[in-house]
């Protein structure tokens, strides 16, 4: 479903990645632990097309994206911050409504 393939992310002289690479296949859940400072938020938001690498490749559903349809796989998919800063729920809370806005039917 979605695969990182060599990425790295500079920030100036900070290197907050480096060659990562991982795949996630449908149905799969992913987490990603670390130490403060270790590259987990700028993996997700490089996951989710919130940020480009400076290096490497990320594809989904076998798709390679680019400056091109960045846009189109962001709508596609959803991200949720340890801190919420607009929702106030629960994580759980948080992620139902992200999925109640995209339509999709409720299942238990």
């Amino acid at each position: 479903m979605i695969e990182v393939r060599e990425v790295s992310k500079r920030y100036g002289d900070v290197e907050a990645l480096r060659r990562v690479s991982l795949k996630v296949e449908r149905g799969e859940l992913l987490t990603v632990v670390g130490p403060n400072g270790s590259g987990k938020t700028t993996l997700l938001k490089i996951m989710a097309a919130l940020e480009r690498p400076t290096s490497g490749e990320v594809y989904f559903d076998g798709v390679k994206i680019d400056e091109r349809n960045a846009d189109r796989f962001r709508r596609r998919s959803t991200m949720v911050f340890q801190k919420p800063v607009v929702l106030r729920g629960s994580v759980r809370d948080n992620v139902e409504y992200g999925l109640k806005l995209r339509g999709l039917p409720r299942r238990r």
